[in-house]
C-alpha cells in the first residue's frame, strides 16, 4: 500500500525567554509558537497524479488506471489544513495552552465509485456498480487545549484536555447502493440507502458556533537506557451539534429509461417524468447529533546507535492508527 504524505510546516513566530530564580535555582523557559500545517494522505494517489491534479496537466487513462490499481478495495483520502498558536511554560513540570483552527475532509469509497467518477458508466454496460459503504465527511472547528507534563523517574507523562467549538459539519453516507446500466444505456436502475447530516450552511464561518465537544490526549515516554518507548493517544473526542442541524435519510430506487424528444422546444421536466419510475422519499428533520473528530493511537520505539561513520544516531520503528 502506497501513501502520499505532504506536510507543510511553517513556523512564523518562535521565541523563548529564560528566567532565573536564584531561590529555586531552576531554569524556566516560555515558548510561543505559531504553526501552519497542510496535510494530505491517500492510500492510492501516486505522486504523478497528484502533481497533475494540483499544478495542472492532462490526466491520461493510464494515470487513471494506475490510481485505481494502487488503491485497495477501499480508497481513503484524508486532508487537513490547520493553524495553531501555542504557549508553553517550562519548569519542573510543563504547562501548555494552545488554540487551533482545523479544517478536515475525510473520504472512504470503493473502486467502483472511482471508476464511475473517472470514466463514467459507458464502459460498464450490463454491469452493476457498487456504491455501498461510502463515507464523505467535512468538518471545521476550533480546539482550545490545556496540557500538563510531569516527570516520574525515567517516565515522562503528558496529558491534555481540549474544548471544541464546532463551526461546520457535513457527512454523506451510502450504506447500500448500486447503479445498473443496460446495454446501449437503454435504461439505468439506481438503488440507494443514504444518510446525511449537516449543520447550518452559514456555519463555515469560524465565528459561528453550531456545536461543542471535548477531546483528550495522553503521551507517555519511557527511557529504557538504550531504548526509548513512546505510547500516545491523540484527539479522542467528539462534537455535539445543535438541534438546528439537519438530518436526512432515504432508501429509494430510480429507473431512468431514456428520453425521446420530438420537439426540443417543448422539452421540460414533465417529459422526463414520462420516462422514469421514481420511488423516492427523503426523511428530513431538525435534531442534534454527535460526530467524532479523527483520533490517532500509536507507539514507537527508538534505539540509539551512534554510528560516526554513517552519521546515524538512532533507529526508530512504530505503528500509527488513525480512526474516525
Amino acid at each position: 500500500m502506497m501513501r502520499t504524505l505532504i506536510i507543510f510546516l511553517l513556523p512564523i513566530l518562535l521565541f523563548s525567554q529564560e528566567i532565573d530564580e536564584k531561590a529555586k535555582k531552576t531554569e524556566k523557559k516560555v515558548e510561543i509558537k505559531w504553526n501552519t500545517n497542510l496535510l494530505f494522505e491517500s492510500n492510492g494517489l501516486n505522486k504523478g497524479f497528484l502533481n497533475t491534479f494540483l499544478y495542472g496537466g492532462y490526466i491520461s487513462n493510464d494515470m487513471k488506471n494506475k490510481w485505481i490499481n494502487l488503491g485497495s478495495e477501499k480508497n481513503i483520502i484524508f486532508s487537513e489544513i490547520s493553524n495553531s498558536l501555542s504557549f508553553t511554560y517550562f519548569m519542573d513540570y510543563n504547562i501548555g495552552i494552545s488554540i487551533a483552527d482545523r479544517n478536515i475532509i475525510n473520504c472512504s469509497f470503493s473502486d467502483d465509485i472511482m471508476k464511475l467518477g473517472l470514466y463514467g458508466n459507458f464502459d460498464y454496460q450490463d454491469q452493476t456498480i457498487d456504491l455501498s459503504n461510502t463515507n464523505i465527511r467535512a468538518d471545521r472547528f476550533q480546539q482550545y487545549k490545556v496540557d500538563y507534563t510531569h516527570n516520574i523517574n525515567n517516565i515522562n507523562i503528558k496529558s491534555a484536555i481540549s474544548y471544541l467549538t464546532g463551526n461546520y459539519h457535513a457527512s454523506f453516507i451510502i450504506n447500500n447502493g448500486s447503479i445498473y446500466t443496460s446495454n446501449l444505456g437503454t435504461y439505468i436502475d439506481i438503488n440507494y440507502d443514504i444518510n446525511a447530516n449537516t449543520t447550518n450552511q452559514s456555519g463555515f464561518d469560524m465565528f459561528t458556533n453550531n456545536g461543542n465537544g471535548l477531546a483528550f490526549d495522553t503521551d507517555i515516554n519511557i527511557d529504557l537506557e538504550k531504548y526509548k518507548l513512546n505510547i500516545y493517544l491523540k484527539d479522542l473526542g467528539y462534537i455535539n451539534w445543535k438541534e438546528e442541524s439537519m438530518r436526512y435519510s432515504t432508501d429509494s430506487s430510480f429507473i431512468f429509461s431514456g428520453v425521446e424528444i420530438e420537439n426540443i422546444f417543448s422539452f421540460n421536466d414533465s417529459v422526463l417524468d414520462q420516462y422514469s419510475s421514481n420511488n423516492n422519499y427523503v426523511s428530513e428533520s431538525n435534531s442534534s447529533f454527535k460526530s467524532y473528530i479523527p483520533a490517532e493511537f500509536g507507539f514507537a520505539i527508538a534505539h540509539e546507535i551512534k554510528n560516526k561513520k554513517y552519521k546515524i544516531e538512532s533507529i526508530t520503528a512504530g505503528l500509527n492508527i488513525k480512526w474516525q
